[in-house]
């Protein structure tokens, strides 16, 4: 989390995915984090990672952005939208 500036008092995990798993070995940590609080520590990054807070009452605007467009990151969305409504229902 600290590439984003933040850390996060708890984490969940939601599942796991891979890219190719043809091709790599690695998967990725689909994680919810919440409580969130300031934390920046220096990284590697080479340029400043600009952080837009959104709700998540209102994912349907951020799908629909035009600059939301990573698939990874569109995938985890739409995952965690689908849990919420689950849990809600």
């Amino acid at each position: 989390m600290e590439e984003v500036g933040y850390g996060a008092r708890s984490l969940a995990r939601l599942t796991e995915w891979s890219l190719s798993p043809a091709y790599f070995e690695s998967v990725m940590q689909i994680v919810l984090a919440k409580d969130l609080y300031p934390k920046r520590l220096e990284g590697d990054e080479p340029e400043p990672i600009e952080v837009l807070p959104w709700k998540l009452n209102n994912i349907d605007a951020l799908l629909a952005h035009p600059e939301f467009h990573e698939s990874r990151s569109v995938a985890a969305v739409l995952l965690l939208e689908r849990m919420r409504r689950k849990y809600h229902s």
